[in-house]
C-alpha cells in the first residue's frame, strides 16, 4: 500500500490527479486488507486533497471524515489536527463559514492541549481567511496577527510570509495602501531571502495594486513587471 501511495503523491504533484486516484484506490484496498491503519490515514488524506484540488468538496469531505472515524488523537495528533483544518477548508470553500470556523476552533483547542502550535497557527490563519471571504476585514486581521505571533515564536518563516501576504490583502481591501505596502514588503524580503518564487510574485502583485491605489504609478508599473516575470518563472519551474 505504501509504494502505491507514494506513486500517487508523485502523480498528484505533477497535476495528474486521475492517475493519482487510481493508485490511491489500489493502495487503500491493500491497506484495508492488511489492516495498515497509519498508511490508510495517509491515503485518505491524499484522496481528500486531490478532491479538494478538483473542487469536488463533498467527496473531499467524505475522505476526511473517514480519517476522523479511525484516527487516535493521542497517537496521531498531527493527522487529527490537519484533518480538522482540512474539513474547515472544505466547509469554507463551500461558503459554510460558521461550520468552517467551528472546525478551526476545534483544531485550536486540541492543538493547545497537545502542544502542536504549528497547527494552532494554521487554524488561526484559516479563521482569518474565513472572515476575509465574508468581507470582515478587521476580524480577519485580528486572526492573521494571532497566527503571525505564534509563527514568529516558532520561527516558521514560510508561514510568516503567508501571514504578511494575507495581512497585505486585508489592508488592500480597505484601501489602507501604506499598511498593505508595509506587510507586502516584509513578505517580499523574506521570500527573496528564501528564494520562494510564488510568494515573491504574490508580494509584488499586492505592491502593484497598493502603489496603483495610492497613485504611485511608476512604482506600480515596476512591481507589475516583477510580478509578470516571477509568475512566468514559477510556471516554468512547475512544468519543467
Amino acid at each position: 500500500g505504501q509504494f502505491l501511495n507514494n506513486k500517487a503523491v508523485i502523480y498528484r504533484t505533477t497535476s495528474r490527479q486521475n492517475l493519482a486516484l487510481d493508485y490511491l484506490l489500489k493502495a487503500a484496498t491493500h491497506s484495508e486488507k492488511g489492516k495498515d491503519s497509519l498508511n490508510l490515514l495517509n491515503i485518505y488524506g491524499n484522496m481528500g486533497a486531490i478532491f479538494m484540488d478538483k473542487k469536488e468538496y463533498p467527496k473531499a469531505s467524505s475522505y476526511y471524515n473517514r480519517i476522523m472515524e479511525i484516527v487516535d488523537v493521542d497517537k496521531n495528533s498531527t493527522i487529527y489536527l490537519r484533518t480538522l483544518n482540512n474539513l474547515g477548508l472544505v466547509a469554507m470553500n463551500s461558503k459554510k463559514y460558521e461550520e468552517a470556523t467551528d472546525y478551526f476552533n476545534r483544531a485550536i483547542a486540541v492543538a493547545e492541549k497537545e502542544g502542536v502550535f504549528t497547527d494552532m497557527a494554521l487554524a488561526l490563519n484559516n479563521i482569518g481567511l474565513a472572515n476575509f471571504r465574508q468581507k470582515k476585514y478587521d476580524q480577519a486581521k485580528e486572526y492573521y496577527l494571532k497566527s503571525l505571533e505564534v509563527n514568529q515564536r516558532l520561527e516558521n518563516k514560510h508561514q510568516i510570509i503567508m501571514n504578511n501576504l494575507n495581512l497585505g490583502e486585508s489592508e488592500l481591501e480597505q484601501k489602507r495602501f501604506a499598511m498593505a505596502i508595509d506587510y507586502a514588503e516584509k513578505a517580499l524580503a523574506m521570500a527573496e531571502e528564501l528564494d520562494y518564487l510564488e510568494e515573491k510574485g504574490l508580494a509584488n502583485h499586492i505592491l502593484y495594486r497598493a502603489y496603483k491605489g495610492n497613485g504611485q504609478l511608476a512604482k506600480a508599473f515596476e512591481r507589475l513587471e516583477f510580478y509578470a516575470d516571477q509568475k512566468q518563472e514559477f510556471l516554468q519551474d512547475l512544468y519543467d
